[in-house]
């Protein structure tokens, strides 16, 4: 059922024109082939600016106007849920950059349709007038009538947006009841700057979709509403943030449109590496709806839960002219002041979003637990037994862009008293931040944050007895002076290293000492201090034809191994080596004797190379490579034997 709803919430979100999901088929591609093969050609330098822009609109408005390779797309599958508000604000905005030619022609395509035969108004709270061609669609009117009533009464008058501008000549803001070519949905349209001020204000109407059902009509409805509020006061502002508002602000007017707002954001989730303000050209790939969770995330922290606060956002935005500053990423600089500035918040955010879906530890944002499948993107996911790791990458269409992060997690699948070694290494020319969060069922999560030094790097110790895993959280910062309005977007790249901070362990002695050479399976006893019970112990030799077939871990002072000597193995010392977790190294020199026959007098050695049992098997001690025992004793009191009877004989 859990699945169903999601694919269902999906369907109703993209009747904003926001984009659909891959898999719904040719009536989503079709629209987006379009759009994209726009932007290619215009790249190529097939068409000019004028020329893309104006195909773009004609795909949303007039499909007849655009060549014939084009338009072709749209015989088979006319009805297409794309991103349609960006297209229209992006050729609005961009309008300065185009020949005056080109500026007409777009201008006539933007402009509203003709009053159509039908319509109802209303002057209060606001003059709205709703226009339709079909009689049978007066219930629909209405509703939608009465859904932008309520939006301008929750928006303007309780939140403080700013009204639509209606155009001198004209009584009534306009809402229009025809086809989108999208088969539900609507879009908003900004299409004259207002003469009256110098600031940049521009007119604007909104066409709903004929098709769409009844329940989806109030969202659609305070959405759009939305964007014509924003056009009135900064119509200039970057593509991106007019959807993350509006996206978020329909489900605070319309509570019906929460489950809406929320099935965006697995789209922003999937894509944490991108930049707050990324928009993929008017070819919606959702992720700018989806960043509705940062407004989330920034009214409930920082603004008391209240809209208003969005709105002051907005409000600050404003400037005179055509120039985008100050934009809204100065306007944020300014308000969060007292929580470190921006940068302060995206790290700040960087946590939070992490605990969605089914990551939610119910300490961060409410009732993250209950968004479906918004589990944020991890970038690798390791478990202990992976440890050492050394000197890896993020993916390469996965390393962060500004204001973006990437998830590493670490799942601790052995308790370690071992402290957790971390290292990051940055390009030097970038602002990173790192932290560490450490979760544990039941418990509290906690976060500590590395130290980044001029160059980049950074160095950073934890316990992992205390949870159940460790999420490193690697973001490439803004900085002081970043502009949102920029696409041109820096890719930052790293390594990062995690391996245990284990001692260097003692190697004292090996029992037995001596291996024949051919032996395929010699019992040893490693003895020393400091050996640690972690993925990455091993014991090994000085000479590669002595090679270790099993090991177990006894104790921190004893390793049980079976190795194999070669044929050819080298007769004489060989070191013992036993490595810790983190290539933490001892090294026993000499201890291990490779000989072509073992001694006589190690009795306790086997025929066939094993340890022996009987009186002999003392002997095997490995106290004997200490000088002591009665075999390697034996040596020293015979010379102190003879030494005290030749002095006993002088004396006489």
């Amino acid at each position: 059922m859990r699945r169903s709803l999601f694919a269902l919430t999906i369907a109703v979100v993209c009747v904003f024109g926001v984009g659909r999901p891959v898999w719904a088929g040719a009536p989503y591609a079709s629209r987006v082939a379009v759009l994209r093969g726009i932007d290619r050609a215009y790249a190529a330098g097939q068409i000019s600016r004028g020329q893309q822009l104006y195909y773009k609109v004609a795909a949303v408005k007039r499909p007849d106007l655009l060549p014939k390779s084009w338009r072709l797309a749209f015989t088979a599958a006319p009805a297409s849920k794309a991103c349609v508000t960006p297209v229209m604000v992006d050729a609005f905005q961009h309008l300065s950059e185009v020949t005056p030619t080109w500026q007409k022609k777009i201008g006539k395509l933007l402009a509203p349709p003709a009053d159509l035969a039908y319509h109802i108004e209303a002057t209060d709270p606001f003059p709205f007038r709703v226009s339709y061609n079909d009689q049978n669609q007066e219930g629909m009117a209405q509703l939608i009538l009465d859904s932008a009533e309520t939006a301008y009464q929750t928006e303007v008058t309780n939140w403080g947006f700013w009204a639509p501008l209606i155009e001198p000549g004209e009584d009534f803001f306009r809402i229009y009841i025809q086809s989108t070519g999208m088969g539900g949905g609507a879009y908003t349209a900004p299409y004259a700057m207002n003469p009256a001020t110098d600031t940049a204000d521009a007119f604007t109407y909104i066409v709903v979709d004929q098709n769409n059902g009844e329940y989806e009509l109030p969202g659609i409805v305070a959405h759009e509403f939305n964007h014509t509020c924003q056009a009135a006061m900064d119509v200039v502002e970057v593509t991106a943030f007019w959807e993350n508002t509006a996206t978020y602000i329909m489900s605070q007017v319309f509570s019906s449109a929460w489950s809406y707002t929320m099935g965006t954001f697995p789209y922003f989730q999937m894509r944490p590496f991108y930049p707050l303000e990324h928009m993929n050209g008017g070819n919606s790939d959702m992720y700018e709806y989806g960043g509705a969770l940062w407004l989330y995330f920034m009214e409930y922290l920082y603004g008391n839960q209240d809209p208003r606060w969005i709105r002051e956002v907005w409000e600050g935005s404003v400037q005179v002219g055509m120039i985008n500053e100050p934009d809204y990423f100065d306007v944020l600089s300014d308000k969060l002041q007292d929580i470190g500035g921006f940068d302060a918040m995206v790290k700040t955010f960087a946590q939070y979003r992490y605990f969605a879906s089914s990551d939610d530890d119910g300490q961060h944002l409410p009732n993250a637990s209950s968004w479906w499948s918004a589990e944020v993107a991890k970038e690798a996911q390791w478990d202990t037994s992976d440890l050492p790791i050394t000197e890896e990458h993020p993916a390469s269409a996965d390393r962060p862009q500004p204001n973006g992060c990437n998830y590493i997690v670490l799942d601790i699948t052995r308790d370690s008293d071992v402290p957790l070694s971390i290292d990051f290494d940055g390009q030097d020319d970038l602002l990173w931040n790192v932290d560490l969060l450490t979760i544990a069922n039941g418990q509290d999560s906690t976060s500590q944050r590395m130290e980044i030094g001029d160059s980049a790097v950074g160095h950073m110790e934890t316990n992992t007895t205390n949870g159940d895993k460790l999420v490193m959280v690697v973001c490439l910062l803004g900085g002081e002076g970043y502009d949102p309005d920029t696409t041109h977007w820096t890719v930052g790249d790293y390594t990062y290293s995690m391996g245990y901070l284990a001692p260097i362990p003692q190697v004292l002695s090996v029992d037995p000492m001596y291996v024949k050479r051919g032996t395929q399976d010699q019992k040893l006893t490693v003895h020393g201090e400091g050996f640690v019970n972690l993925s990455g112990l091993r014991v090994r030799f000085g000479q590669d034809k002595v090679a270790v077939n099993q090991q177990e871990f006894v104790s921190d002072q004893e390793i049980k191994v079976s190795i194999v000597v070669g044929a050819t193995a080298d007769l004489g010392p060989t070191d013992v080596l036993v490595e810790n977790p983190g290539h933490r190294v001892g090294i026993g020199a000499g201890l291990l004797i490779v000989v072509d026959d073992l001694p006589a007098d190690d009795a306790g050695v086997g025929a066939d190379g094993s340890a022996g049992s009987g009186p002999g098997e003392g002997r095997g001690c490995g106290c004997r490579s200490a000088g002591s025992g009665p075999v390697a004793a034996w040596p020293f009191m015979l010379v102190f034997g003879l030494m005290w009877w030749r002095r006993r004989r002088q004396t006489r």
